[in-house]
This record gives C-alpha cells, sequence and structure tokens, in this order.
C-alpha cells in the first residue's frame, strides 16, 4: 500500500511521479514509465529525505533515495553547498571518477527554483562506520579507501569549475570565528590570538601543497560500510584542499592505535611508491584547522561531536559558558600549536 506523505517537506506524490519520471528518462536512460509504489521518511539530518520503491515500466523495482531542499539551508559560513552543489559533486565528480558511491541519477527542479531534489541509488543493508561488530577494523577499511579516492581524484586536476577549494579566506574566517567564539565564552587563553594569526599566515600554502577533491565531513556517520565495502554520502561539503583533512576528521576522538592503523593504510592507499616527507607535517597542520573549525562553529543550537556518538544540546554562545566538548577541543588545539612551534608548550 502506497504510503501518503504529507508534510510540506517532500514533493506530493503528482509532482514525485513527475520529477521521477523525467529524471529516469533522461541522459539515454530509458526506464519507461515509472510508478511509486512506496514511499518511507528516512532519518532527516540537515535535509528531508526519503526512500521510494517505484516499478518500471519492464516490471522491475527500483528502490531510489531521495534527498530535498524543502527550503532548508546549513551552509555553515559557506563550508557546504547544499542540495544543488551536491548533486553537482555527484555528476562531475564522483561518477567520473567511478569510486564506490551510490549511483546518480539526476537532479529535479521543481517551479520553485529553491526547490531542488536529487536521486540516487538506494544500498541497502548498510551500516554507519562506528555500527559494525568491529568498527577499528571498518575504520581502517574506510581509511585505506580514502587514500586511494584521494590519489585517483588528485591525478585528474583541475577539478570542474563548480567544486569549492579552500583558499586563505575560507581558514581566515574558521580562525576568526574561534576567537570570537573565545571572547563570548570568556576563554582565558594568551596563546590563542597568537596562534590564529600564525594559522591565518602560514596554514593556507601548508593545506594547498598536494591537493585533491576532499569529502569535507569524512565522519563516520557520512560513511556507510557492507561487506567490507565503503559507501561515502553527504558530499554537499566537497572541495579542493588537503587529503590530511579528510583522514583528520574520519578519526577524530579515535584512540591513537586505530589512528595510528588508519594513518598507515591511508599512506599505502594513496602513495604506493613512498610518502611525502611532509606528511605529518600537513597531518598536524589539518588538525589544527579542524579544531577550528568546530570550534569556529559552536554558535548553532545543536551539534555533534567529531565522534558522532553523541548530539550536543545548546551551544556555549547561546548559555554564555564554554562546555567541556569544546575545552577539549581548545586542548587539541594547543597541542596541535605546540608540536608545530608556533606556539611554546
Amino acid at each position: 500500500m502506497l504510503e501518503t506523505v504529507t508534510t510540506t517537506k517532500f514533493p506530493t506524490l503528482p509532482a514525485l511521479t513527475t520529477g521521477l519520471n523525467s529524471i529516469l528518462n533522461a541522459n539515454g536512460t530509458r526506464f519507461g514509465k515509472v510508478t511509486i509504489i512506496s514511499r518511507e521518511q528516512m532519518e532527516e539530518g540537515s535535509f528531508p529525505k526519503e526512500l521510494v520503491t517505484c516499478q518500471v515500466e519492464d516490471g522491475r523495482s527500483l528502490q531510489l533515495f531521495c534527498k530535498y531542499t524543502a527550503g532548508y539551508s546549513h551552509a555553515s559560513h559557506g563550508h557546504r553547498g547544499g542540495v544543488p552543489y551536491e548533486a553537482e559533486v555527484y555528476r562531475h565528480v564522483l561518477q567520473p571518477l567511478r569510486v564506490s558511491t551510490p549511483s546518480f541519477h539526476g537532479m529535479h527542479t521543481g517551479s520553485d527554483r529553491d526547490d531542488v531534489w536529487f536521486v540516487l541509488e538506494y544500498i541497502p543493508n548498510t551500516l554507519r562506520l562506528n555500527q559494525p561488530d568491529d568498527p577499528d577494523m571498518a575504520m581502517v577499511v574506510a581509511a585505506s579507501w580514502l587514500g586511494r579516492f584521494h590519489a585517483r581524484a588528485e591525478k585528474r586536476l583541475p577539478a570542474p569549475a563548480i567544486v569549492s577549494t579552500y583558499d586563505a579566506e575560507y581558514y581566515r574566517g574558521w580562525s576568526q570565528r574561534t576567537l570570537e567564539f573565545a571572547r563570548a565564552t570568556g576563554v582565558e587563553a594568551k596563546w590563542l590570538a597568537p596562534l590564529c594569526a600564525q594559522f591565518e599566515e602560514i596554514g593556507p600554502q601548508i593545506l594547498s601543497t598536494h591537493p585533491t577533491v576532499i569529502h569535507g565531513e569524512f565522519y563516520p556517520r557520512n560513511i556507510l560500510f557492507r561487506d567490507y565495502r565503503i559507501f561515502p554520502v553527504d558530499w554537499e561539503s566537497a572541495a579542493i584542499a588537503a587529503g590530511e583533512i579528510d583522514l583528520v576528521t574520519m578519526t577524530d576522538c579515535w584512540d591513537d592505535e586505530v589512528t595510528g592503523r588508519c594513518v598507515t593504510a591511508y599512506q599505502i592507499g594513496r602513495w604506493p611508491h613512498g610518502v611525502p616527507a611532509d606528511f605529518d607535517k600537513r597531518m598536524t597542520w589539518a588538525r589544527l584547522y579542524l579544531q577550528l573549525r568546530w570550534l569556529g562553529d559552536c554558535g548553532r543550537a545543536d551539534w555533534w561531536c567529531a565522534s558522532c556518538r553523541r548530539l550536543r544540546n545548546g551551544s556555549a554562545q547561546n548559555s554564555g559558558q564554554i562546555d567541556n566538548e569544546s575545552i577539549w577541543r581548545l586542548d587539541e588545539l594547543r597541542t596541535a600549536g605546540e608540536q608545530l612551534g608556533l606556539i611554546q608548550a
């Protein structure tokens, strides 16, 4: 029985039927008449999405993942591009690379130009990366995948013009917002302003070496795992930057032993003939950037800690007090600064 979706976050059944018939019969594909059998709303996340089961003209059944703009936006100071941008990343970057992401069927724009959605292949029986019986093993598999992906993407640079690039202004924004956050919460850290100044001066140059296309939010919650295969999703933060950013993002909050195994797997995947001499240095700069990005984004009402294991409710800026997660990230920020010789231990 067809489930009726009544919320305005989702297209009406006639609109969805029209859109899917257009998408699935474009660009040389010919599925014929598409009939929707069922619709199942999925865990919402940043944008509304649903699993749509269809029957096509030859009797086959298709399961589709549909993601909608629905007037939502969480650009995070330009870090994320939204549904239309993600669709273009699938179309112009991921499909040509032939990586193990869900197949991209197409994008649809309704009568309202803000009504944009795209359709992917639905991959059943997957788990988020921190959900398998042996998540540490899954992490290492993902790190190996990531190294191979970065190597392949680097060879295809320059990327299509639609792909964002982390430039000096982008990095400066996060350091400045971190300072604003520190002032708003009464943080007394004399080392913070000088560290941010040096990050703005040196960081963009260091993090622009060995560029590739990165996911941008390569957290375990955005990585699906099945039968030792990796299927990253949510590519709206994809950009041209240092691949080490994805690696430190994935291993954020994981213990040193697992992180070390992931680093080795990544290095073998990306540079099988020898790791660049400045790899460790770039890793530390990437770790420093990651802490600035989290601290500079603490004004949101709710946000996930990077371990992806809990949702933090409330923000330090709203309460006027710094929370334990932010204290931990300040400690990590200072440690990275000390390792790079930017501040004294």
